[in-house]
């Protein structure tokens, strides 16, 4: 280990981000793994949740190419942060909805804003 790579390893910061991003990937893993149970307790059909399930993959390739395109014009950091600051409100509608519609545009969006982190 050279004396530049220990000294990362002592700053604060870098174990707060590794303590975050962890975090964020146990959330993200949690969320798709018990995202159908979830589906199917808001009272949706069964081949209404298999086809928001099956969208994930789709919505993520949209995401990323229209991350792309944003980023363009704008600075990565800043999409980054804005999307990332929005998914706590969109698992609280996810949380809060009881309709279809808008529990379906709540799994896009979320998908779409797991694609900056």
């Amino acid at each position: 280990m050279t004396h530049k790579e220990s000294g990362v390893l002592r700053l604060s910061v870098f174990w707060y981000l590794v303590v975050a991003f962890v975090g964020y990937g146990l959330i993200q893993a949690g969320l798709n793994f018990h995202l159908f149970a979830i589906l199917l307790e808001k009272q949706l059909g069964v081949a209404t949740a298999i086809w928001l399930v099956a969208m994930l993959g789709p919505v993520q390739v949209a995401g990323r190419i229209w991350l792309m395109l944003l980023l363009r014009s704008r600075a990565a950091t800043g999409a980054a942060v804005m999307l990332t600051l929005f998914q706590p409100l969109v698992l609280l509608a996810m949380y809060l909805s009881s309709a279809v519609v808008p529990l379906w545009v709540v799994i896009i969006v979320f998908t779409v804003c797991s694609v900056a982190v």
